[in-house]
C-alpha cells in the first residue's frame, strides 16, 4: 500500500481481505492537510467521468492512509444500491425479504386504544410524540383514536420537515432551535402549517420573533420547564 502512486486504483477485496461480493474499485489520491482531524484543505479533482461524487476521506491519523483520499469509482460489476419494498397488510411470511420490519397490528391498536381512550374522557388532551416510530401511517392512527390535541409532536426539526408535507398541520417541535440556518428552515415550514416550538431562553424568544416577523409567519412558543431530567428547561421554581 505505501507504494502506491497517486491515480492507481484499487478493489476494496484487496484491502480487506477479499468478500463474496464484486469488487468496487477505489481511486487514491494525496492531498495536503492542515492541523489535525479529519478533512482536507483541498479536495482532488475527479480525473474522469467514472468517478462519483461521493468520497470517503479517512481519519489523518490512519498510519497507512493518512496522506490519501479515497474516492469511490463505479465499474460494471457494482451492485446498485436496493430500494424499500412494500408489501400489504397480510402477506405471508415467507414472502417477505430480509430484513423486514414487521408491526403487531393487534398491540399497536391495544397500545393506541389503551392511551387514547385514557384522554379521550378527559378535559386534558394527548398530543402524540412520533419519536419511538417515526412513521406517518402510525400518527395518523393515533389523531384518528381521539382524546388528542389535533397535532402531534416530534422531537427535531428534520421530522417535522418529514411529517408537514405528510398531511401533519399542527406539529410541535419539542426541542429548542436556536441557530439561524434551522430558525429559517423553521418559518419555511410555518408558511405550510402551524409550528409551535419549545423555548427556554429570552434570547432565543426574540430570534425567533425578529426572524418570524421577517418571513411574515406566525410561530407559535410553548416553555420548556425542567423536569429534573437537567437536559433544558427553565426551573419549575415554587409549586
Amino acid at each position: 500500500m505505501r507504494d502506491m502512486q497517486p491515480g492507481d486504483a484499487v478493489a476494496v477485496n484487496d484491502l480487506f481481505g477479499g468478500s463474496t461480493r464484486a469488487p468496487r474499485t477505489f481511486v487514491f489520491r494525496p492531498i495536503r492537510r492542515r492541523g489535525m482531524g479529519f478533512g482536507a484543505a483541498r479536495a482532488a479533482t475527479p480525473s474522469n467521468d467514472t468517478e462519483q461524487r461521493h468520497r470517503a476521506t479517512t481519519p489523518s491519523n490512519d498510519t497507512l492512509f493518512s496522506s490519501m483520499e479515497w474516492w469511490h469509482c463505479s465499474s460494471e460489476a457494482e451492485e446498485t444500491m436496493e430500494r424499500p419494498i412494500y408489501k400489504p397488510n397480510g402477506t405471508p411470511i415467507g414472502q417477505l425479504d430480509t430484513p423486514s420490519l414487521q408491526v403487531d397490528m393487534a398491540a399497536l391498536e391495544h397500545n393506541i386504544e389503551t392511551v387514547h381512550g385514557f384522554f379521550r374522557e378527559r378535559t386534558a388532551k394527548l398530543r402524540p410524540h412520533v419519536e419511538a416510530h417515526r412513521c406517518p401511517a402510525i400518527a395518523r392512527r393515533q389523531l384518528a383514536a381521539q382524546g388528542t390535541a389535533d397535532g402531534i409532536t416530534v422531537t427535531t426539526l428534520g421530522q417535522a420537515e418529514v411529517f408537514a408535507p405528510a398531511g401533519f398541520t399542527d406539529i410541535l417541535v419539542a426541542s429548542e432551535i436556536v441557530t439561524r440556518t434551522k430558525i429559517s428552515r423553521l418559518c419555511a415550514l410555518a408558511r405550510q402549517v402551524r409550528m409551535t416550538v419549545a423555548v427556554d431562553n429570552p434570547a432565543n424568544v426574540g430570534d425567533l420573533s425578529c426572524a418570524a416577523t421577517s418571513n411574515a409567519v406566525t410561530l407559535g412558543i410553548l416553555v420548556d420547564v425542567d423536569s429534573g431530567a437537567n437536559r433544558c428547561g427553565v426551573p419549575p421554581g415554587e409549586p
